[in-house]
């Protein structure tokens, strides 16, 4: 987002001086100078620059009213005046006060965009500059250095103004992309009474839709605004300000979509929120990790980026991001990007163009890269913010009009910006075989590599980020038999586990043996792998024997069996809730397909589901 050019200079008195020290002797020179010193404290400009100009006129080489008057003259945007006091000045002043002019006059273009006449001015400078410092100006020469030859070999970029209906409010600004076709920003008309407010647009087939309020439940008579949305659309992180039971002025609120609709938002604790400015939120593609802004204490400069991560259901305290990423000076409007380990944010504390860059750093561990700037033309003499990425690679940020009004625009970032992993949106639909119904649940699907977890929504549907996964993987939910699909498959169907339902072929046993055969242990393994991967299952543990011995040592055997493989379970850390037992002896013969007693089948242990538990 652009800004109204402020050039930023010490208005007020460079240095105390006393009378004594000023360079002059002339009392109504003094006068007019102090007079003007003091309308500048108070920020009435012009009022300062007709006391200034009064002291000029009182004496024409009065060295500290000369420079005065030249930075109140660029900050009021009269350059050319400032100009002309700079050459009247040159045989007039010492070379300290000269060569803070010339400083001044190249500060002054460099954040005008002018680098060429900023480098000329600054070439000029030679010997000591009056209350600035080596590393200061140094500094400035390196930016102009780097501005100068980013122009010079200008990025391939596209520039987009969004469609008129996405502008029809006096400001919209801070946009925030999921990767489903969700784009949602702050809105504001001017007036002192208005407040801001979040807007949600969709994309139907290539077209945003007109904006609508995001929800009841998030906009009120307060300013909700700085949105950050997960790439999955299902949590939303926004800034209220002055609202009842703030921790700050400003802080950050949660939201999730729940069956179609916005939760009501949730105050996060003193883990994240402080008693100072908190904002510019921005959630990781699964809604677990989130950056922000905040100019607390504990910072490195004037307003730091920290981080807070959702472990088990709780936001941790929130950390610094460190001095690879935050500087002395304004580090803000971080964006993560799908991939989760992309940064892109904005900072005037590394080398740049002027205000506010674009960088991105990347992390490994818990290790930055050395951030990188954006380059030019995506970064320019104004402030580069509230940006946020699709994963087509458009860049949708905001910018101020000539007259004032901030609309939104996209530009599409060049290949070698783009993060080298690229990753991809993924929806599957999980929908009851039975019924025929979608299911709507906590759902595992468990790839080679890992396993996530996702919430259906109300019509069955999970959309994800994915990055490296392919080919086959299981889907997992409670009360449903374990399914193999494909990533490719837009609906997988799931069968509901039945009472009575075996899992698997029975375990075999040798004649009067309660020990495990090979073949066994890798029975009991995959039946392991169901009993915790379902916790809502109870399964009948049920013993049998053949018809060799009397009935009692058949019991007596078959209970032992059955409870050889309740207790594995139970060393493998199944809960005993989840399972009986129970011995059935010779009462229960299995008889082959000639209808002859086969005695290896019924020396078994048989597992079948008794209970499906809510």
């Amino acid at each position: 987002m652009s800004r109204v050019l402020t050039f930023i200079l010490i208005l007020c008195p460079l240095f105390v001086f006393g009378q004594n020290s000023y360079h002059t002797k002339k009392k109504k020179a003094i006068e007019a100078f102090e007079q003007a010193n003091n309308a500048v404290a108070i920020g009435d400009l012009n009022k300062a620059l007709t006391h200034i100009t009064e002291a000029i006129d009182k004496d024409k080489s009065f060295d500290e009213a000369l420079l005065l008057a030249m930075q109140i003259n660029l900050q009021l945007g009269d350059e050319a005046n400032a100009s002309n006091l700079l050459s009247n000045a040159d045989d007039e002043v010492e070379p300290s006060f000269y060569n803070r002019m010339l400083v001044d006059l190249a500060q002054y273009h460099f954040l005008q965009g002018d680098y060429h006449k900023a480098n000329a001015y600054l070439n000029k400078v030679s010997g000591g500059t009056l209350g600035m410092s080596k590393v200061t100006i140094d500094q400035l020469r390196a930016n102009l250095d780097f501005a100068l030859n980013q122009v010079a070999k200008p990025k391939q970029v596209e520039f987009e103004k969004l469609k008129s209906h996405l502008n029809g409010f006096e400001m919209q600004y801070f946009p925030s992309v999921d990767a489903f076709g969700q784009l949602v920003f702050t809105a504001r008309e001017m007036g002192a009474l208005s407040d801001e407010n979040l807007m949600v647009s969709f994309d139907s087939a290539g077209y945003w839709t007109t904006p609508v309020s995001i929800s009841e439940n998030i906009n009120s008579q307060r300013n909700e605004g700085t949105a950050s949305i997960s790439a999955n659309g299902k949590t939303l992180v926004f800034t209220g300000c002055n609202k009842e039971g703030n921790i700050g002025g400003c802080d950050l609120y949660i939201s999730y979509k729940e069956a179609g609709e916005w939760s009501l938002p949730e105050l996060l604790d003193e883990s994240v929120n402080s008693e100072a400015w908190d904002s510019q939120p921005s959630l990781s593609s699964d809604g677990k990790t989130l950056y922000f802004v905040s100019n607390r204490s504990g910072g490195l400069g004037k307003q730091d980026i920290w981080v807070s991560q959702n472990l088990a259901g709780s936001w941790q305290p929130a950390v610094n991001l460190g001095t690879t990423i935050n500087t002395i000076g304004n580090d803000c409007s971080p964006y993560i990007y799908a991939d989760n380990s992309t940064l892109f944010y904005s900072t005037d504390g590394q080398r740049g163009l002027g205000g506010l860059d674009l960088f991105k750093s990347t992390v490994e561990g818990n290790l930055w890269s050395q951030p990188e700037n954006l380059g030019y033309p995506i970064n320019n003499e104004r402030d580069q913010t509230g940006y946020s990425i699709s994963l087509e690679g458009w860049a949708y940020y905001s910018e101020v009009s000539e007259e004032g009004r901030i609309h939104l625009y996209r530009l599409k970032l060049p290949q070698d910006v783009l993060p080298e992993r690229r990753v991809a949106p993924w929806s599957v639909v999980l929908i009851n075989g039975e019924s025929g119904k979608p299911i709507e649940s906590l759902a595992k699907l468990a790839w080679s590599s890992d396993t996530l977890e996702a919430a259906t929504g109300k019509d069955g549907s999970i959309n994800m980020i994915l990055s490296g996964k392919s080919g086959a993987y299981s889907v997992s939910v409670s009360g449903f038999e374990t399914k193999l699909a494909q990533r490719s498959d837009s609906v997988v169907r799931l069968y509901p586990y039945k009472v009575g339902q075996s899992l698997g072929e029975p375990l075999l046993f040798e004649t009067n043996s309660t020990e495990f055969s090979e073949k066994t242990e890798k029975q009991l393994e995959e039946a392991l792998e169901f009993l915790l991967l379902h916790p809502e299952v109870v399964v009948e543990i049920s013993g049998h024997t053949d018809a060799i011995g009397s009935e009692m040592d058949n019991l007596r055997l078959s209970e032992a069996r059955a409870m050889a493989v309740y207790h594995y379970f139970l060393k493998k850390s199944v809960p005993k809730e989840n399972l009986v037992f129970k011995g059935y002896g010779e009462s229960k013969l299995m008889k082959g397909n000639a209808g002859l007693m086969v005695n290896s089948q019924n020396r078994r242990v048989e597992l079948k589901i008794a209970k499906i538990l809510n």
